[in-house]
């Protein structure tokens, strides 16, 4: 495990980084008064992810690479910390829909019927705690492969550098 202590500690991160968003999501009022906007908010949340997924892709190259990484290794290390957020993101989303904000499927169900956007039907079948689940931990997986990609390329170190360091050594 001590391979994957890194990666462990930065899903860990960005399981709190997650909650931390729920919260200001729930002080906006984007589970309720403001539900029109939660979507572009949640969306936003991307702009963190990235900056946790290129600070864990710094800290293994510093860390565990001892400054020299490449690529794939990278990238591979960005994959890794994607399953344990996918797996972590299970136990925030249910925090984040039962605890911090248990109206939001109610609210948003009576929003996007209202709206004419869905029907109930349509609504209840889509904004519940087991469909949450299933798209996030699909989605994490996928969000992770695509912040790995781009992350991956800023972290490497240049092969000048990587046959500068082994020549030293």
């Amino acid at each position: 495990m001590k391979r994957f202590s890194i990666e462990i500690k930065w899903s860990l991160i960005f399981a709190i980084m997650n909650l931390v968003w729920a919260l200001i999501a729930k002080a906006l009022n984007f589970d309720d008064t403001a539900i029109q906007y939660g979507q572009l908010f949640n969306t936003l949340i991307l702009i963190p992810a990235f900056v946790l997924y290129l600070l864990a892709g710094f800290d293994k190259r510093k860390n565990y690479y001892d400054g020299i990484i490449s690529y794939k290794q990278a990238l591979g290390s960005g994959l890794i910390l994607s399953v344990f957020v996918a797996f972590l993101g299970l136990i925030t989303t249910w925090l984040s829909v039962s605890v911090i904000s248990s109206d939001l499927f109610a609210n948003t169900i009576q929003y996007v019927t209202s709206t004419g956007q869905m029907t109930a039907a349509e609504a209840q079948q889509q904004f519940n705690l087991g469909s949450f689940m299933i798209i996030g931990f699909f989605a994490a997986p996928v969000t992770g492969l695509i912040l790995s990609l781009i992350t991956s390329a800023i972290v490497k170190t240049k092969k000048s550098q990587t046959l500068a360091t082994t020549k030293i050594a």
